[in-house]
């Protein structure tokens, strides 16, 4: 079970969702204190960072398929 809390830990993608909700809620809690041309870019900062995780998402699902379709061939081949 650690070990497993641990992997976690160690995700760029928590990270990153973290750091991206973190964002929101500073901003939504100090908006008034921050420049309006700085805040513009508070958002596309989130979005980025949210864009990165799907991505980051995408790559992983990506590469489990490659491994189940590497296995489903290896048990194919080694059936014959």
């Amino acid at each position: 079970m650690k070990e497993i809390i641990m992997q976690k830990l160690g995700s760029r993608k928590l990270w990153a969702a973290f750091a991206a909700a973190l964002l929101c809620v500073l901003a939504a809690l100090f908006g008034e204190n921050i420049p309006p041309e700085m805040a513009e870019y508070i958002p596309m900062g989130a979005g980025s960072l949210i864009a990165y995780v799907f991505g980051e998402a995408a790559v992983d699902v990506a590469r489990e398929i490659g491994k189940r379709s590497a296995k489903a061939d290896q048990k194919g081949v080694d059936g014959e």
